[in-house]
């Protein structure tokens, strides 16, 4: 039976950020119920499910800043209702949240995997996103975390600020790579409704792609390798859970507003904290939505996601699934974006030189 992905939502923020549209906020009053619910849940979901877990992701919000004692229970409840084999365990992380004893503790508890959302190195492109660190903090959580000898490091890093120059991404790159990180996401500024940075910067997307060239690029003579849209590492050191999410495998999510993708069914938990605690509590069901997805359905996303992948994806697997060649069946709709594929006898991708317009290509697909 398939290994499962386990994704666990801490919403919990110093300060809500300037682009962010994530289910977060600064109310910690609600801190040990929320947890006390999310141990419950995952205790509930754990007797109805008897597969292997190999990996954990837990993100946010900000995890780290909450006292790391939730963080180790949370891990215990884990391991004492799942079976677990050789996990990657994820926690992201914000400079200014992260601690050694912090660190000490998350190891002990058997995290391997940190994720440190650092954006930029430019302090005044920090402060006009409403980052709380700077750029000095960044870099000392780095060290912190080097200091306990750990090699799995991801840093985030964002393209298309408002007055962001290349020079800037380059600075950032090149300071992040002095600590030996093995993992790099890139993400441009996307701006959504509802968030205090709508409408208020006029996104250059001729600039946002240039600088995604070239930092693909400039990333190479670091054995830095793209293997989907926004993310880069070393040799071995991809991302094991989001990988489950772009090959379309099954993962279950824990918490306020946690997304599901379990055995063809979509779930999407409560959006208000204080409901979801309450129907954790009063053993009602957590979940806004649960939609079957029908077959047609599942080719779209499987083409969606795995497209998003530098290796695409196998045409014997396609077949496999949906009973069909994939080129036969698309035939006509492949002619509109030949120029920006590559496709031979075993697999089909993006041209290496055509990622930042996948959106237009798949558009044309599907």
């Amino acid at each position: 039976m398939e290994s499962l992905g386990l994704y666990i939502h801490i919403p919990f923020c110093k300060k809500k950020c300037g682009y962010c549209s994530f289910n977060s906020g600064v109310d910690f009053s609600v801190c040990k119920n929320y947890f006390d619910a999310l141990y419950l849940e995952i205790i509930n979901f754990s007797k109805e499910n008897d597969r292997v877990v190999d990996s954990i992701f837990i993100g946010g919000g900000t995890p780290t800043c909450v006292d790391a004692k939730y963080i180790e229970k949370l891990l215990k409840t884990v391991y004492d209702n799942f079976k677990l084999e050789n996990p990657e365990i994820t926690i992201e992380c914000n400079p200014e949240s992260l601690t050694a004893d912090k660190i000490e503790s998350y190891l002990k508890s058997g995290i391997n995997r940190f994720s440190l959302g650092v954006q930029s190195l430019n302090d005044n492109l920090l402060n006009v996103i409403g980052r709380v660190h700077d750029s000095k903090t960044a870099l000392n959580a780095l060290k912190l975390l080097k200091n306990f000898d750990i090699s799995n490091i991801n840093c985030d890093i964002m393209l298309n600020l408002p007055g962001q120059k290349l020079n800037d991404v380059f600075t950032a790159v090149d300071g992040l790579l002095k600590f030996e990180i093995t993992h790099l996401s890139a993400y441009s500024l996307s701006l959504e409704e509802n968030t205090p940075m709508y409408n208020k910067f006029q996104s250059d997307e001729d600039k946002a792609a240039d600088f995604y060239e070239r930092l693909v690029e400039y990333l190479k003579q670091f054995d830095l390798y793209r293997y989907e849209v926004s993310n880069f590492s070393k040799q071995g050191f991809e991302c094991r859970h989001n990988l489950k999410y772009w090959r379309r495998r099954d993962y279950y999510g824990f918490g306020v507003s946690a997304h599901s993708l379990y055995k063809n069914y979509r779930y999407e938990n409560r959006e208000d904290i204080n409901g979801y605690i309450d129907g954790i509590k009063n053993n009602i069901k957590t979940f806004d939505v649960r939609q079957k997805i029908s077959k047609a359905e599942q080719e779209i996303e499987f083409l969606i996601c795995n497209l998003r992948l530098e290796n695409g994806f196998k045409l014997f697997e396609f077949k496999k699934l949906f009973g069909t060649d994939f080129p036969v069946k698309y035939e006509a709709k492949l002619k509109k974006v030949l120029p920006y594929l590559v496709i031979d006898k075993d697999s089909i991708k993006v041209n290496p030189q055509s990622f930042y317009i996948l959106n237009s290509i798949l558009a044309e697909i599907i």
